[in-house]
């Protein structure tokens, strides 16, 4: 963390998104118990045992994870898509809740780290809609595809969408014409967003080698410190995300809509 700080070429976001971290306290432990569910439910359980693997092989896992772990980072920082299933008779009921509350989840966090009032929501309700339609498609696919190939193509369509929430937290324009916002965006942003790219799997794949570490020695002090960890990472790098974005500008003002 202090090598990013201080010799990362985009420390300033780096910087500036640890200050917003610790302006919201509240946000944070609500992150922390979902990430808390999320790792009690399906996370933890599944993985495999880092004791029985090799090195070179426990080092791709851990890179891999963070990967897919990247590519839902802007989308659904709380990991709603990661809560069990078991407890709801139809799965696709439980993809769509998930990813209503993606929806407003990301949207609303937007809005937090742009200064914004989360009342804007309301006013935003007609583009949150279609987000929480695909973040459930996205979601209810990802469930579906198991094999790399799959796995691959997924993370393709959740790195494309990525910007999604942002657009929708500040675009003042109709949903239908969210694809050429987007474009403009990824046209400031691209080569920036790679470097962010590179630096925030790294950290992830970390995070994955300390949650299996932890896993090791199974106990709620464990998977509280797992919590914790993944939460206060996911929420550091979704901020820096959408500060970098908003570095490379937007074509209509939050407030425009009110």
């Amino acid at each position: 963390m202090v090598a990013h700080l201080w010799l990362h070429p985009q420390r300033p976001i780096f910087i500036e998104a640890l200050g917003r971290l610790r302006t919201h306290p509240l946000l944070l432990l609500g992150l922390i118990l979902s990430h808390l569910a999320a790792l009690y439910g399906s996370a933890i359980t599944e993985l495999p045992d880092a004791s029985m693997m090799v090195w070179p092989d426990f080092l791709i896992v851990c890179v891999a994870d963070g990967v897919m772990q990247f590519g839902w980072l802007l989308l659904d920082v709380a990991r709603w898509h990661e809560l069990p299933t078991g407890a709801w008779g139809a799965h696709l009921l439980h993809h769509l809740w998930q990813g209503c509350a993606a929806a407003a989840t990301q949207v609303t966090l937007c809005l937090l780290c742009l200064h914004e009032t989360p009342r804007l929501l309301s006013s935003r309700w007609r583009n949150v809609i279609p987000l929480a339609l695909i973040l459930t498609l996205l979601n209810a696919c990802a469930h579906l595809m198991h094999g790399d190939f799959q796995r691959w193509i997924i993370l393709e369509a959740l790195l494309i969408a990525a910007p999604l929430p942002f657009c929708v937290a500040v675009a003042g324009v109709k949903f239908i014409e969210m694809g050429s916002f987007m474009l403009r965006l990824w046209g400031k942003l691209w080569v920036s967003w790679i470097g962010f790219a590179i630096t925030a799997i790294m950290l992830l794949a970390l995070l994955n080698h300390a949650t299996r570490m932890l896993a090791l020695s199974p106990g709620l002090p464990s998977l509280i410190a797992s919590a914790v960890m993944s939460a206060v990472l996911h929420l550091w790098l979704f901020l820096a995300g959408v500060l970098l974005m908003r570095n490379a500008g937007y074509l209509v003002s939050p407030t425009s809509q009110q």
